[in-house]
């Protein structure tokens, strides 16, 4: 917002620089054009023409180079505001990936939770004894193994992320 402000101030600075300009080089063609004054009909001195042609020629030189040195502002305004896009658009990127990986990580834990609330179910009428075993150790396997996947997308995320950072950076 303010870089989009920045260049509205010198927009308007430059159309106001540029018609000014505009009139100072009407009054020089004037002067340099016209030998008697259009309403009194006197005659203008020559040396009198001179003397004001080069006032106004040296104020219009003036704006001709703030003219420039404005345009070359909007310019860099214009590229600034370029860049500003597309940091944006690579942060929505980023934001959309860091969604991603966080329901990643969400239906792991979930699914981890679910590992735990069925291996906590208390065991009724148990005939074998070393099967319900078996079927403990099973599920302690698959939340292990879960705990580590889980771990692996964290450390994945974080990995990524800071890649993303240093990518952002070095532009």
């Amino acid at each position: 917002a303010v870089v989009s402000k920045k260049l509205e101030t010198i927009t308007k600075m430059l159309d106001k620089l540029n018609t000014c300009k505009e009139k100072l080089d009407s009054e020089i063609d004037f002067y340099h054009d016209t030998n008697e004054c259009p309403t009194c009909k006197q005659g203008i001195s020559h040396d009198y023409k001179q003397d004001v042609v080069t006032k106004k020629s040296a104020k219009s030189e003036e704006l001709t180079t703030a003219i420039q040195k404005l345009s070359d502002d909007i310019s860099a305004v214009q590229l600034r505001l370029k860049k500003i896009h597309e940091i944006n658009l690579a942060i929505s990127d980023l934001n959309k990936k860091i969604t991603e990986h966080n329901n990643t990580i969400s239906a792991g834990e979930r699914y981890i939770s679910k590992l735990k609330k069925n291996a906590e179910v208390p065991v009724e009428n148990i005939n074998n004894i070393e099967q319900e075993k078996q079927k403990l150790k099973d599920i302690e396997q698959h939340l292990s193994v879960m705990n580590r996947i889980l771990l692996q997308v964290k450390v994945r995320k974080n990995l990524w992320q800071r890649q993303q950072l240093l990518k952002m950076n070095a532009t």
